[in-house]
């Protein structure tokens, strides 16, 4: 965790990279407008359904050695 300059605790943001093809970006565009939502706001609610899915399967998410 990392303390903003207001002492409140803040999580540690990594950046991801994608690369998707023109027609499936077109269409994560039109989908995003019509939710009024940016692309990156729509990425991140489906990647985190499916670690929400993930982690209530038996075993949940771990960590492979």
């Amino acid at each position: 965790m990392l303390l903003s300059k207001q002492g409140e605790q803040m999580e540690k943001i990594r950046m991801l990279h994608l690369r998707f093809p023109e027609e499936m970006h077109r269409k994560i565009r039109f989908i995003c407008a019509d939710e009024d939502i940016s692309i990156q706001a729509y990425v991140r609610k489906l990647i985190e359904k499916d670690l929400e899915e993930r982690e209530m399967k038996e075993g949940g998410i771990s960590e492979k050695p």
